[in-house]
């Protein structure tokens, strides 16, 4: 497995992908297939479940069971459909400060 910077895996998610790009979150109890690709920027809704092989864009979202691109899922809540498609650019910005605040809550007191 590949692991691209600034990673963010929920709690109960079991992943055998292959590669995961840079500033990915995948949400909590999530099931990511084996040799799934999820490029640079994807983000991944709590739940999900992605079958073998499956490919994630760059900044795509994707949610259901199986995983698809929100754009395609008609069953998510109003919030997650308000977030339509892709994400904007700004979000490995705001991911990896995320990631470093979640970091430094476990580094011991000086």
């Amino acid at each position: 497995m590949r692991l691209g910077d600034y990673v963010r895996i929920g709690a109960h998610s079991i992943v055998e992908a292959a590669q995961i790009g840079s500033h990915v979150d995948i949400g909590e109890r999530c099931v990511i297939g084996r040799f799934c690709v999820i490029r640079d920027g994807a983000q991944i809704l709590d739940g999900a479940v992605l079958a073998p092989h499956t490919v994630v864009p760059s900044h795509c979202i994707f949610a259901g069971s199986p995983g698809m691109s929100v754009r395609m899922c008609m069953s998510l809540t109003p919030c997650a459909a308000r977030r339509v498609g892709m994400l904007p650019e700004s979000f490995s910005d705001t991911h990896e400060l995320e990631c470093r605040a979640y970091y430094y809550g476990f580094r011991p007191p000086r």
